[in-house]
């Protein structure tokens, strides 16, 4: 997975439960059982060559990100 472009995801779901990795600056791993992956979403990262990158992003990622700290 580090391999692959950064926002690129991989997801497996047994229809209960969805698995997900991201690959952001590391490799991001969450399993949720309420939230699912689409809609995606975009975030701005930095990237050493340019200022700022848009990159897809999870659903769940998103809304984990947005819950962080509450």
């Amino acid at each position: 997975m580090k391999t692959q472009e950064r926002g690129s995801y991989d997801y497996r779901s047994d229809g209960q439960v969805t698995c997900i990795r991201w690959n952001d600056n590391a490799v991001v791993t969450l399993a949720s059982n309420h939230t699912a992956v689409k809609p995606m979403q975009t975030a701005r990262r930095r990237v050493k060559a340019v200022k700022a990158k848009e990159v897809s992003q999870p659903h769940i990622v998103h809304k984990y990100n947005k819950g962080m700290g509450c």
